[in-house]
């Protein structure tokens, strides 16, 4: 019986189900307006729970098929289908609870405790507001477990609890918990836990105007990963490098060189003189194409001016991506290695592990801003060109997008 990882399990039909209408963590669902039909569609009947499980193989059994079942159908409020997948994880919890009493092998408990807490934290999307201290109670009780992994484990999720509070903090309180993190990571031996950890607590810091603090930590990850005999691990130290290379860029010149989709080598050395947006993105990438009615609009008040996109393409089919930029009669320059797995090699060289990406460079050569998404993009811009006028902020600062 294979075990129930984490990627399979996000990729399950009801973790899809559970993701596509909960709300943040901690905050319970919004009301939806009534329907319109006179008839309330059917909520989906809840099957009758499986027997408790007789064996470890069977409750793994039972996982597998609550984990894969379709998510409920069309045409139920958001109420009732929240109300349908929390049933569902219930049940989930309810099943890893009798296997757990079965006394299955350290190796299968720990994919049961993982298992575990995600679907507990599902629940605390639902609007489970004592969801965040019954995640942490429950991790707090398997420190003392004989099993070294699992302790591991608990300690790992722990540190990740504690680290989706950084944003709230004070920067001297941040500061402290940055660093109370980063030493327990640097204890022992580099593993593929300790990797996702160290990799969700440099992401989180990076949101954060601390972009030196933010660097060094990645530098001091890079060294920390290289020394590890797992290929995985040991790869991963490339990455951190990378991003600490994109953290100390604000203030210093980016190089990004490559390919146009005219097949015309690009140097941005040779933009000097010129505002340049290096942009990230893919065309399977939603929250990319969400940036570009913003990203048009400006281009055609600045670009008069001096103002460039060069658009970094991960796409992996060109003609595709030829065609999706026709039909959206995109002006700005983009660049693409033509290569079947989308990587590239500027991509690459920053550790961009998640786009869009966004970096400003001003017509010194120097990069201004590695997050210029959104009102960040326009207020840099009417920085550097104070004396062009652009659309009031309150305005509806955005142009079409064909979409067919």
């Amino acid at each position: 019986m294979p075990g129930l990882k984490f990627a399979r399990v996000c990729s399950s039909g009801l973790l899809l189900a559970a993701l596509s209408v909960a709300p943040s963590f901690g905050q319970a669902p919004t009301a939806a307006p009534a329907p319109q039909a006179t008839t309330a569609p059917a909520v989906p009947a809840q099957e009758k729970p499986a027997a408790a499980p007789k064996t470890v193989e069977e409750g793994f059994a039972q996982l597998e098929a609550e984990l894969q079942s379709p998510p409920p159908g069309e045409g139920l409020t958001p109420e009732q289908r929240s109300e349908f997948i929390k049933t569902k994880v219930q049940t989930v919890l309810t099943i890893i609870d009798k296997t757990m009493a079965l006394k299955p092998d350290d190796e299968k408990r720990k994919e049961l405790i993982e298992l575990k807490v995600q679907m507990m934290g599902v629940l605390g999307r639902f609007g489970d507001e004592g969801a965040d201290k019954k995640v942490s109670d429950y991790l707090t009780s398997l420190l003392s477990d004989a099993s070294p992994e699992i302790v591991s484990f608990a300690k790992l999720s722990l540190m990740m609890t504690r680290i989706e509070s950084i944003l709230e903090l004070e920067a001297e309180a941040r500061t402290k918990l940055v660093e109370e993190i980063k030493a327990e990571i640097l204890t022992g031996e580099p593993t593929v836990d300790k990797m996702q950890v160290a990799s969700n607590l440099a992401s989180m810091l990076g949101y954060t105007d601390d972009t030196k603090t933010s660097a060094k930590l990645y530098e001091d990850f890079a060294k920390y990963f290289s020394t590890s005999t797992d290929e995985r691990v040991k790869a991963s130290a490339e990455s951190f490098a990378g991003s600490a290379r994109r953290m100390n860029l604000p203030g210093n010149t980016m190089l990004v060189t490559g390919t146009t989709l005219k097949d015309e080598p690009f140097d941005l050395a040779q933009q000097k003189g010129k505002v340049v947006l290096v942009d990230f993105w893919a065309t399977w990438c939603g929250p990319c194409i969400a940036e570009f009615p913003n990203m048009l609009a400006l281009y055609e008040v600045y670009h008069p001016h001096g103002f460039e996109i060069v658009g970094i393409s991960l796409d992996q089919d060109r003609e595709q991506l030829t065609k999706f930029l026709e039909a959206r009669k995109i002006p700005w320059i983009v660049l693409h290695e033509n290569n079947e797995e989308g990587s590239n090699k500027t991509a690459d060289y920053y550790g961009i592990n998640a786009i869009p990406s966004m970096v400003l460079v001003n017509a010194e050569g120097k990069v201004v801003s590695i997050n210029a998404r959104g009102e960040a993009l326009a207020e840099e811009l009417a920085k550097l060109y104070p004396n062009v006028k652009a659309p009031a902020p309150e305005s509806d600062l955005k142009v079409e997008i064909k979409t067919e």
